[in-house]
């Protein structure tokens, strides 16, 4: 399988979101009640955090997509 990896955009923060809060969830989310999880994703994992971290010029955002364009990883820098 082929992936690709680009610098991300303002226009990807909803699947950045959906990745954010699903990869923290598989890992970490056993340690959580649900309501602190949902607390956490919404502070650290929503659309707008994306958003802005797109915007940051000190920030580096890049996401990983397959070979049908879906989002598949991303990772930030800052």
């Amino acid at each position: 399988m082929k992936w690709t990896i680009r610098e991300a955009f303002e226009e990807d923060a909803e699947v950045l979101s959906a990745l954010g809060a699903e990869t923290f969830t598989g890992t970490f989310g056993h340690f959580y009640s649900r309501e602190n999880l949902d607390k956490f994703l919404t502070k650290g994992h929503s659309v707008e955090v994306y958003r802005k971290l797109a915007r940051d010029p000190e920030s580096g955002v890049w996401i990983a997509e397959n070979e049908s364009g879906k989002g598949v990883g991303y990772a930030v820098a800052g």
